[in-house]
């Protein structure tokens, strides 16, 4: 996160396509705090720090006041509706891009350089759709211990107001080092590995269960008939609401899982046993 920061500071210029992601945090502890350290150690010029708190209004095709921007918060988001699920092509967008098609009321559109990161701030989890391979996102867990403590965050905040204080800040980041920050190496998160686990497809929550039916081998070979009536029990033990076909269970599981047709049937591999032995 320093390093990140410190790029950011130093090289503005230089767009890394991630996005910081604070979810699953107690309220009252201090996510807001950090939105407004943010805007003040970047606040040299009209506006480099926006908050949403409507995903219809980060989304807005009027989006001129976000040309300007270094950080471009969304706050409050809910799992409700989906939350982000509903915007992840749009987000997967603003995070990579590095121009923007910036449209104001009565004015052609024009295409303009755009450096601003993404922030997530959530009380809530199930709030973003992630995939195993994700290299995007990278997710934090806010330590709650002092949450809704007013005395802590009232000094934090004095802190935040003197300009010595942030000057100090300023100078620290402006000297951090970051000669060995490579932003593609996407640090390990439990919680992010948890959301991964549930936003998994349902093949791969199959396999992991019919990885489980067998235990102990590395391979499997199974025929195709014995796939899909163990899916079906499955789908029944789940209680899942629809069940796909034969076919579709196998193209599902071909797309997502290391598995081969063979003469015999479907050749397994469980991937993660391999990784232990």
């Amino acid at each position: 996160l320093c390093c990140f920061l410190s790029c950011k500071l130093t090289k503005p210029y230089i767009k890394f396509p991630i996005c910081l992601c604070f979810i699953n945090s107690k309220e009252g502890s201090g996510k807001g705090t950090f939105g407004s350290f943010l805007e003040k150690l970047f606040c040299c010029g009209e506006n480099s720090y926006i908050s949403f708190n409507s995903l219809d209004s980060f989304a807005n095709g009027f989006n001129a006041i976000q040309a300007r921007e270094m950080w471009i918060c969304l706050e409050e988001i809910s799992a409700r509706r989906g939350g982000l699920k509903a915007f992840n092509g749009l987000l997967k967008d603003k995070i990579a891009s590095n121009k923007l098609l910036c449209e104001v009321k009565g004015k052609e559109r024009v295409q303009v350089p755009w450096y601003a990161s993404i922030i997530i701030f959530s009380n809530e989890f199930n709030v973003l759709s992630v995939t195993k391979n994700d290299r995007r996102l990278v997710c934090f867990k806010s330590d709650s211990s002092k949450a809704n403590q007013k005395d802590y965050f009232v000094a934090i905040h004095r802190e935040l107001s003197d300009l010595g204080v942030m000057r100090a800040a300023y100078d620290y980041f402006l000297g951090y080092d970051t000669s060995e920050f490579n932003y593609r190496e996407i640090p390990q998160s439990d919680m992010k590995d948890s959301l991964v686990n549930l936003c998994a497809p349902n093949a791969v929550k199959f396999h992991k269960w019919f990885m489980c039916q067998y235990g102990g081998r590395v391979s499997y070979d199974v025929s195709e008939s014995d796939i899909y009536a163990s899916y079906r029990t499955y789908v029944e033990n789940y209680g899942m609401q629809t069940t796909s076909n034969r076919h579709t269970v196998i193209a599902q599981l071909e797309l997502h899982c290391e598995i081969k047709r063979t003469e015999e049937g479907i050749h397994f591999t469980d991937v993660e046993r391999r990784s232990h032995i």
